[in-house]
């Protein structure tokens, strides 16, 4: 994978490379059952996250801020939730020389 934003793999299913990361959480009870249905977006990588003060919600990787920012108006739009988004952050990695 050199950086290229999506990879074709063999079997013609694509995967999106995350370039940016948030944590999305939903403001009531009854909407925290409806986001994990919602949220499974295929071009979305998400994973379950808690947290103290905000609950149950999920660590989202997006292709980048334009694509987090339409993903998170398609899930409040199509099933009526209301998110909390954290900032948006970058995977990084360090190599050593």
């Amino acid at each position: 994978m050199k950086n290229n934003s999506i990879v074709l793999i063999a079997t013609g299913t694509l995967f999106a490379t995350v370039l940016s990361v948030a944590a999305g959480y939903a403001l009531t009870r009854p909407e925290k059952t409806k986001l994990l249905p919602a949220v499974n977006i295929r071009s979305i990588v998400f994973e379950p996250e808690t947290s103290v003060a905000l609950g149950f919600g999920f660590r989202c990787g997006f292709l980048g801020l334009l694509h987090m920012d339409v993903s998170q108006e398609r899930l409040e739009r199509e099933y009526h939730l209301k998110l909390i988004t954290t900032a948006p952050s970058v995977i990084y990695h360090v190599f050593k020389t």
